[in-house]
């Protein structure tokens, strides 16, 4: 079946670490000769688009930054289209995070604050997170803040073993937050808003989603209507992968990106 866009999960897809998996260069050239629209999307917010694409290259792979959408992107999207995250933004956001969200949310025009805040809090992935932090998010909290996070992804792939993910920062803000926790990542309903936007589609539209992860990238095809495609090179395992059932269970699952685009498009 031909679908009018792909979108493509990134760790344990296109990459692990720093290393592009073999036959990704071949599927997206694929894509590109065949004229289907894709956009690579990651929960991971600690790089920019640009970053991100500097990296890719030196595995081989040819991907321009407006292919690439980020939770740390869909978070600035999600501020720009509410009323009520816009203002709190305007009092300062209090960032747990790295360069890729801090860089997304000044390029968005928002101002960043090193104290407390009652404005907003953004929690991403942050490998220098320390209890300090933890105490500034609290005391935003207390003063009335709003928390958005980019994902809760408890883990990620690397070349050698799973590390902790956002999800581990987001769970230690959560025991004290007194409001919820608006995720903007994979799964939710705002990160296929912004990658259709970025599109130029609308709901009507066939999208498969590809990923390597039942409860971020199967369900975030679930909960919007696309067919989902669950490949082996991340974090699940084929016996897994059968043992998935409801929400869990993906359209496909199949070894790699390269088999998921030769064998459902029929295009290389």
């Amino acid at each position: 079946m031909r679908y009018d866009a792909l979108l493509i999960d990134v760790d344990g897809v296109v990459k692990v670490g720093t290393t592009v998996l073999a036959g990704v260069p071949r599927a997206i050239a694929a894509l590109r000769s065949s004229g289907v629209p894709f956009l690579l999307v990651t929960n991971n917010s600690t790089l920019r688009p640009a970053d991100l694409v500097r990296r890719l290259s030196l595995g081989g792979l040819d991907i321009r930054p407006e292919e690439i959408l980020t939770s740390a992107q869909v978070l600035v999207y999600s501020i720009g289209h509410s009323l009520t995250y816009g203002v709190a933004a305007k009092r300062g956001v209090l960032v747990i995070g790295e360069d890729g969200l801090k860089g997304e949310l000044q390029a968005g025009g928002y101002r960043i604050t090193e104290n407390s805040t009652d404005g907003l809090v953004a929690v991403g992935l942050d490998r220098s997170f320390n209890y300090e932090k933890l105490r500034l998010a609290l005391r935003s909290v207390k003063l009335g803040a709003r928390i958005l996070a980019t994902n809760t992804d408890s883990t990620y792939p690397s070349e050698e073993e799973e590390l902790p993910g956002a999800g581990a920062m987001v769970a230690a803000i959560r025991a004290f937050a007194t409001s919820p926790v608006r995720v903007m990542g994979k799964p939710s309903r705002v990160f296929f808003r912004a990658a259709l936007s970025r599109l130029g589609m609308n709901r009507s539209g066939r999208v498969l989603i590809v990923g390597d992860r039942p409860e971020t990238d199967v369900r975030l095809a679930k909960m919007n209507g696309a067919a989902s495609a669950l490949v082996l090179s991340g974090v699940t395992s084929a016996s897994e992968a059968r043992a998935l059932i409801g929400g869990m269970r993906p359209d496909y699952v199949f070894r790699s990106l390269e088999e998921t685009v030769k064998t459902s498009l029929g295009i290389i």
